[in-house]
């Protein structure tokens, strides 16, 4: 189903529920997450095999997300979250904590399913943080890994079943 054909069945919704369906079907605001969208996105990362946006790009505030297909033959697009620069950790992208790395088909399909794992990832990083212990934990400078906080608790999942039976 194209999203031209979704739009008139959720015109009879409410106007709140049919801006925020509309807005699952958008990239960004305006920008349709259509086929012809997808596919000029994918050949530009396949194009410059790697290309980095965010973060150190525009500010050390923001987290950086990387995307990678090499052009070799099963290639996948490789997509990796960082956080904001953290001093300590190097001068650029690849020596940055990372909080998300996952790969996908290298398709419109697998692109798309990249931009929600990244929008989901940079949301709960911003809402939740990082684990304090992970930060501090030695072995953190050679594994360069964060884990983001589990949800309502102040550790990762990980820390905090350690720190409940005193370890």
């Amino acid at each position: 189903m194209s999203n031209a054909s979704a739009i008139p069945q959720i015109a009879s919704l409410p106007v709140e529920v049919s801006a925020l369906i509309q807005s699952s079907l958008e990239l960004s605001p305006g920008v349709p997450a259509s086929e012809e969208n997808l596919k000029t996105l994918l050949a530009h990362i396949v194009e410059a095999e790697v290309f980095i946006a965010g973060g150190a790009m525009r500010s050390i505030d923001q987290p950086s997300v990387e995307y990678r297909v090499n052009k070799r033959k099963n290639a996948r697009l490789e997509v990796k979250v960082v956080t904001a620069f953290i001093p300590d950790t190097g001068p650029n992208f690849y020596t940055q904590p990372v909080v998300f790395e996952q790969r996908y088909d290298p398709t419109t399909a697998g692109l798309l399913n990249a931009f929600v794992d990244v929008k989901s990832t940079i949301s709960d990083l911003t809402i939740r943080g990082t684990c304090p212990d992970c930060a501090i934990d030695e072995p953190f400078a050679k594994r360069r890994r964060l884990n983001l906080k589990a949800p309502g608790m102040p550790k990762c999942c990980k820390c905090m079943l350690s720190s409940i039976v005193g370890l």
